[in-house]
Order: structure tokens, then sequence, then C-alpha cells
């Protein structure tokens, strides 16, 4: 931490004040930013069609917030099925996605999909 004090007080000491600024920014979204990592992650998902939507939003702003969304792809897809808990591995061993290979956002898009098609057959069976 002292270091990181000593470069933004260098950079204001004759570097100007766009270097100062730039530093100051990339201590808030660069290098420089830790995670949370106090912040518990969302509790794992029921596997309930009606509750997918409000727990993605959950899981997106602990994404966000824990500082998650600057790590690596791979450590956000396995943050991800980790923190969705069995139903992550039950839904996708259905799907053809390579849990090694896809984006977070190839997984969500297929999670998507298959709660999207069960709330519509959900719907259809309830109107019969």
């Amino acid at each position: 931490m002292d270091s990181e004090n000593e470069t933004v007080e260098q950079a204001g000491n004759g570097a100007g004040n766009r270097q100062r600024e730039e530093l100051e920014r990339n201590r808030a979204t660069g290098p420089f930013r830790r995670p949370a990592p106090n912040l518990p992650p969302p509790k794992a998902f029921d596997g309930t069609a009606a509750a997918w939507p409000r727990w993605r939003q959950r899981f997106q702003h602990y994404r966000t917030a824990s500082g998650l969304a600057h790590c690596s792809e791979q450590e956000q897809v396995s943050v991800f099925l980790y923190t969705m808990g069995d139903a992550a591995d039950d839904i996708l061993s259905t799907m053809e996605i390579d849990q090694c290979e896809a984006s977070l956002q190839e997984i969500l898009t297929a999670l998507n999909k298959y709660y999207d098609a069960r709330k519509k057959h959900c719907c259809r069976t309830c109107k019969i």
C-alpha cells in the first residue's frame, strides 16, 4: 500500500496532473484493484425456472462487487459453476457445452434458453 501512495505522490511531483489522474483511475479499475474477499457469494441456486432470473442477477452483482469481473474467463466460469451448485452440473451435463472451454456468456446464454423453455412448458401445462 505504501508503494502505491509513493507512486501516486511521485506522479504528482513533476509528472503532471494527467499521470496522477491516470494512476488514481488505475487504482480503482486497473492493476491496483483488489476484490472484496469477505463478500459472500449468492446462495446455491435451487434449480427452478422461476428463481433463475433473480439468481442470475444476484450473481452478476456479486461478480462486479467482488472483483471477479476482472479475473480470467476460466476463473469466472469456475466460480459461477461452483456458486450455482449441483443444478449447474445437472443441467449442463445434458447440453453440448464443454465447461472447460465455454465462456461465462456462452453458459449464461445456454442456461437462459434452458430456463426460458421450462417456463414456457410450465405455462402451457397450467393452461391445459
